[in-house]
């Protein structure tokens, strides 16, 4: 008998110990969670939740000289600028100049008369392969 109320006594006091420490690791759990909290709050405020996906250089200005029509290459740079691509003037033209001399070398953009660039259609492409 003794010994059964000894290994009853032992078996309350862990049972004890292990509601505390529980009830410990909860209040930590919820304190982690309101401040998740915050800072998911605080960060939404900083950073965009989701980052809109990245398109090569040549790819945007190929997209929005379609939606937009013919630009010059200054306008490219402005449009490059005020999208956030770059951070200064100069290495906006230098990235576009080069993007353009690229894209054309490809087939996929033309420069016409006035100095305005527009994408080649497929036909457009295919004549000036054949010439």
């Amino acid at each position: 008998m003794l010994l059964v109320a000894q290994f009853d006594k032992i078996i309350e006091q862990l049972q004890g110990e292990r509601e505390g420490r529980v009830s410990e690791l909860k209040a930590e759990l919820s304190a982690l969670g309101r401040l998740m909290d915050v800072e998911h709050r605080r960060m939404a405020n900083v950073l965009p939740l989701q980052t809109p996906p990245q398109i090569s250089l040549a790819d945007f200005i190929l997209q929005r000289l379609s939606e937009i029509g013919p630009m010059s290459k200054n306008d490219l740079v402005n449009l490059v600028l005020k999208e956030g691509l770059f951070d200064d003037v100069e290495s906006a033209d230098r990235a576009v100049h080069t993007t353009l001399v690229n894209i054309i070398r490809s087939e996929h953009l033309r420069q016409l008369h006035d100095g305005t660039f527009v994408p080649n259609t497929v036909p457009q492409a295919v004549r000036l392969r054949r010439a």
